[in-house]
C-alpha cells in the first residue's frame, strides 16, 4: 500500500489549447517519402528482353557438372544465391538465347527461358483510389490528406505532452521516501534478474537498451521514481470506480505466463523477474497516457468540424 498521497488533482480539461499547440507541416520530400513507401506496395512486374542485375531469370543448364545441370532454373541475377559466377556472366543476354559459357572451369550451356524485371510503379490516381480513403481519389487530394493527416498527429501529440506537464506541475503531490526507495530498488532488481537471465552483465544491458553507465542509469531510475509514483496516484484516482484494476490484474498473469513459456522458466521464476509491482508501473503510466491523448485527439476532432 502507497505511502505516497495525491492532495489535490488539476483537471485537464481546465487546461487551455491554443491555436500555437501544433507542429511543423510535411515538406515535399517527406511527402515524396511516403509516396515512394505507397510506390513500393505496388511492384510492377513486365516481360523484358535482356537480363540486367537484379532482374528474375528463368534458365535451362546443361553441363557435364551436376551442380550446373539444370532446368528451369528460377532465380534472381546478382544476388549469388545459387552461383555468382553464373549470374555475373548472364547479364547482358537475351530471351531465347542460348551461349555456353565457362564457369568454373566447367561448360556450362545456358538457355535463357524467360527475364521478369521488378519495378516501382508510379503512383497514380488508380493507385490512389484502391486505398479507399474517403473524398481521396487523385495523387494531389492525396498528397493533402498526408499533410493534413500529419498535422493533426502532431496537433494531438503536442496537446498530449502539454496535458501531461500541466497536471503534473498544477496537482499536489506527497511523496514518501518509503515509496520512493521501494520503486527504485524494485525496478532495479528486475533490471538485474533480467541481465542474469541473459547471461549480460548489468553494465552491457543497460548500454544496449539506452546507451548508459551503469551509474547514470542508476541515477536515471532514481530521478523519475517520483514520477512514476504520480502516475500510479493519478491512475488509481481516475479508476476508482471502473474495473481497470482487475483487467490489469488479468494481463499481469497472462504476461508472466508467456514468460515462463518464453524463456523456459517456471510461474514462479517468471513472477520473481517480473514482479506485480514493477508491471503495474508501467502499465499504469499508459493507461493514464492513453486516457489524456484520448480527450486530446477529441479535442482536435472537434475543432476540425467546429
Amino acid at each position: 500500500m502507497l505511502k505516497s498521497k495525491l492532495i489535490k488533482l488539476a483537471n485537464y480539461k481546465d487546461m487551455e489549447i491554443t491555436d500555437d499547440v501544433r507542429g511543423e507541416p510535411l515538406n515535399e520530400i517527406e511527402v515524396e517519402g511516403y509516396l515512394d513507401k505507397l510506390a513500393k506496395r505496388n511492384v510492377v512486374t513486365t516481360e523484358v528482353e535482356k537480363i540486367e542485375s537484379g532482374d528474375f531469370a528463368v534458365l535451362n543448364l546443361k553441363s557435364e557438372h551436376e551442380k550446373f545441370n539444370r532446368k528451369n532454373l528460377k532465380l534472381t541475377v546478382g544476388l549469388g544465391m545459387f552461383n555468382s559466377e553464373l549470374e555475373t556472366q548472364v547479364v547482358g543476354m537475351s530471351r531465347g538465347e542460348v551461349k555456353t559459357l565457362n564457369v568454373h572451369g566447367h561448360d556450362v550451356l545456358v538457355d535463357v527461358k524467360g527475364v521478369q524485371r521488378r519495378s516501382l510503379a508510379e503512383v497514380s490516381n488508380d493507385i490512389i483510389s484502391s486505398l479507399n480513403i474517403k473524398g481521396v481519389t487523385t495523387v494531389s487530394e492525396y498528397k493533402a490528406h498526408l499533410i493534413n493527416k500529419d498535422l493533426k498527429e502532431k496537433r494531438t501529440s503536442a496537446i498530449c505532452q502539454n496535458i501531461v506537464d500541466f497536471v503534473l506541475n498544477n496537482s499536489e503531490f506527497e511523496i514518501s521516501d518509503e515509496d520512493s526507495s521501494y520503486l527504485y530498488q524494485l525496478q532495479l532488481n528486475a533490471y538485474e534478474l533480467f541481465s542474469r537471465r541473459e547471461n549480460v552483465s548489468l553494465e552491457e544491458l543497460v548500454n544496449q537498451y539506452y546507451g548508459k553507465s551503469v551509474d547514470e542509469f542508476k541515477k536515471s531510475l532514481m530521478i523519475g521514481t517520483p514520477n512514476s509514483i504520480k502516475y500510479i496516484l493519478l491512475f488509481l484516482e481516475y479508476n476508482k470506480e471502473d474495473q481497470n484494476l482487475q483487467s490489469i490484474q488479468a494481463q499481469y498473469e497472462e504476461q508472466i505466463k508467456e514468460d515462463s513459456a518464453m524463456h523456459g522458466i517456471s510461474i514462479e521464476e517468471a513472477k520473481e523477474s517480473h514482479p506485480y509491482d514493477f508491471f503495474i508501473v508501467s502499465r499504469y503510466k499508459g493507461m493514464v497516457l492513453v486516457k489524456w491523448f484520448n480527450y486530446a485527439e477529441e479535442r482536435v476532432r472537434e475543432a476540425e468540424f467546429a
